[in-house]
């Protein structure tokens, strides 16, 4: 017995851990950022020191909404290169956000229904609503993705807008490597975790089945009157009579009729 309350317990660790380790491979890809692992070779400057995806994020971010708000000539190429580059950032960092966001949702719903299994309420119904299966919080949790290519499509700026040849290197792995590795660990995870879920009750996906049995009892329970005294029972069973009575009484002219 107590061998088995142990496995339930260290069951109930592992799928605890599996729902807090998209948060934390969040945080470990977003510290990943700050690594110095890029280094750029042009034709016209050489090859630059290693420089982290934070730093050419914020380098890039200033340059393009210097250059787009000045009042200086601009030319029509650079232009289009800045707002590229511009909106870029903005759409991927609000994936990264939503996408944050949602993991964080899920964790604290899938806790929640831990905690209490057989609960309900609008924050349940709306989890649910939100998230109905692993797919989909996947899906929310792919969002954060996007972010760690920006270099890769930044020099796809340079030579598609610019036509400029930019040359990436890397020193270190980059993030979007990290990234995709633990994303990858996670998928596996959640497919593992899954039956283990159900048979522990810590699916929070789980929609609640309606119990017949109790609901048909509570049916019967509210059909059948409560009485406080015999007399009102009585009373009850008196006006029952009578209007079973009255109910045959009409079947039986209804007869007469179509006989006649």
């Amino acid at each position: 017995m107590k061998q088995k309350e142990r496995k339930q317990r260290v069951r109930r660790g592992w799928i605890r851990f599996r729902y807090l380790f998209p948060l934390a491979a969040i945080l470990l890809t977003a510290a990943t950022l700050f690594i110095p692992c890029l280094r750029f070779t042009t034709a016209d400057t050489g090859t630059g020191e290693a420089i982290s995806v934070a730093e050419l994020m914020k380098n890039a971010w200033d340059q393009v909404r210097t250059y787009l708000f000045a009042t200086a000539e601009q030319q029509e190429a650079t232009v289009a290169f800045s707002q590229s580059v511009l909106i870029t950032l903005i759409v991927l960092w609000l994936l990264f956000l939503l996408g944050t966001a949602a993991t964080v949702w899920v964790t604290i719903g899938a806790f929640r229904h831990f905690s209490d299994p057989e609960g309900s309420g609008t924050d349940r119904i709306l989890f649910r609503t939100v998230f109905p299966n692993r797919i989909v919080a996947c899906v929310y949790r792919g969002l954060t993705l996007p972010l760690l290519l920006f270099p890769r499509i930044l020099v796809l700026f340079y030579e598609n807008i610019l036509h400029y040849t930019v040359l990436l290197n890397l020193t270190f792995p980059e993030p979007i490597i990290f990234g995709g590795i633990l994303f990858l660990a996670e998928l596996v995870l959640v497919a593992v975790f899954s039956p283990m879920e159900t048979v522990a009750n810590m699916n929070p996906y789980r929609k609640r089945r309606r119990q017949i049995g109790i609901e048909e009892d509570e049916a019967e329970a509210e059909e059948t009157p409560v009485f406080q005294t015999e007399a009102e029972q009585k009373q009850y069973e008196l006006l029952e009579r009578s209007r079973a009575e009255q109910a045959e009484r009409i079947r039986k002219l209804l007869r007469n009729d179509k006989n006649k």
